[in-house]
């Protein structure tokens, strides 16, 4: 238990402990999480929402008063804290607020500019389990306030360890399989498919990992738990994983998915500044650890180069990463002299033939397309792939050349 604060007058002492028999007590008659709740709201005279780490609303008591608040009225109407909640939790740093404080604080800015409320985590089984929010609305709280809602916290992380099922923190059968795959510890195809026959789980034949990272590397996400539920939630045969990065998502599919939820990635990576980094798409699933690491490669070359896209696709740095490999002889002798003629003519007349011929082959060397992309007429392409033609000799209509040439540019990406 915390040491109570050493300016508490004696009958605040004296209250103090008769809450923490109280509660106490509701330990010992093994009653329910809505009676303990109950109890400290009691105490508080206030309402009190208390989630999941994953924003799950396990007990909203208002002591029959309605709460004109917007975070309260979603969780109301939900069951959840919605997804602009926590987008606001996280941008006004109110998440990292929490999880820092080594004690209940009081927040009266931003979202509780105009009802402050007294907030705090609980740990289970050394982690952050749920969440605690307590709102001023009949009084303003006090010191002895604080020391109470962290002790109601210490409360609560004997409930639940008593009973864990309450918050479902452990992993499922499935969540064990692919943690071990990830580790190494599951290497044996056999011993896969006999641990999926006894989780009831027949996955369908294609996968593709997605690696979720945070903008800034060094503060990890912060919502983490409530964006892992939100997934499973929204992508249906989704598994979510929490790895050293962040966060892995595994689509198990029949057909590639990829087009219908690209629009909710990117739109969830924008609001909440994660990278989402895809490895290509893989039919089995013992191969697991291997497109994780590449999903961390993805990640790696997108940020030496500097790349803005939150959604980064393999298939789209395979030759910068192929390239990472080389050392800078190694660049040399393996750039094509075609490349090498054609790049040497842009730097002489300020041209930029390579990233025509580039674009014609990103565009599966269809006229119409590439001068689409490079937004001019199909004619003027075409002379400009004559002229190519004439300054480096390339022959436009060999797969291998092209291949190569192409090769060759990403190689000169990573000079």
């Amino acid at each position: 238990m915390k040491e109570l604060p050493e300016k508490l007058p004696p009958d605040e002492i004296i209250r103090y402990h008769e809450i923490k028999d109280t509660l106490t007590d509701c330990l010992l008659a093994k009653t329910d999480l809505e009676t303990v709740i109950g109890k400290a709201a009691d105490f508080f005279r206030c309402p009190i929402i208390l989630t999941t780490s994953t924003y799950r609303v396990l007990v909203l008591e208002d002591r029959g008063t309605p709460v004109d608040d917007p975070v309260w009225k979603l969780a109301e109407e939900t069951g959840y804290c919605g997804a602009e909640s926590v987008a606001l939790f996280e941008s006004e740093g109110v998440t990292r607020q929490v999880l820092e404080s080594s004690g209940a604080f009081v927040l009266d800015q931003g979202l509780a500019n105009e009802i402050p409320r007294m907030l705090q985590k609980i740990h289970v089984f050394g982690k952050v389990g749920a969440y605690i929010g307590i709102f001023e609305t009949d009084r303003r709280f006090t010191d002895l306030d604080l020391a109470v809602c962290d002790l109601l916290c210490e409360i609560l992380t004997v409930f639940f360890e008593r009973d864990p099922s309450a918050l479902q923190l452990d992993l499922t059968i499935k969540d064990s399989i692919l943690t071990d795959l990830i580790s190494g510890q599951l290497q044996s195809a056999t011993v896969l498919n006999d641990r999926l026959r006894a989780a009831g789980w027949k996955p369908h034949p294609h996968f593709q990992c997605i690696l979720i990272t945070p903008e800034k590397t060094s503060t990890g996400i912060d919502n983490a738990d409530y964006l892992s539920a939100a997934f499973k939630r929204r992508i249906p045969a989704a598994h979510v994983i929490l790895v050293p990065e962040g966060l892995l998502l595994l689509l198990n599919f029949d057909r590639s998915p990829m087009e219908r939820y690209r629009g909710k990635l990117i739109e969830t990576a924008e609001k909440y500044s994660l990278f989402m980094n895809a490895s290509g798409v893989f039919d089995d699933l013992i191969s697991l650890r291997a497109y994780y690491q590449l999903c961390i490669r993805v990640r790696q070359t997108a940020k030496r180069l500097q790349r803005p896209d939150r959604l980064a696709f393999f298939e789209d740095m395979v030759f910068s990463i192929l390239a990472e490999d080389l050392d800078r002889l190694e660049v040399l002798t393996f750039t094509q002299n075609e490349y090498r003629a054609l790049s040497a003519y842009d730097s002489m007349h300020e041209t930029d033939y390579c990233g025509t011929l580039t674009a014609f082959i990103e565009c599966a060397c269809n006229v119409n397309a590439a001068a689409e992309k490079l937004f001019v007429h199909r004619n003027t392409l075409a002379r400009r792939l004559g002229r190519i033609n004439e300054i480096c000799g390339i022959d436009l209509a060999d797969g291998n050349s092209l291949m190569h040439f192409y090769f060759s540019s990403k190689l000169k990406g990573n000079e």
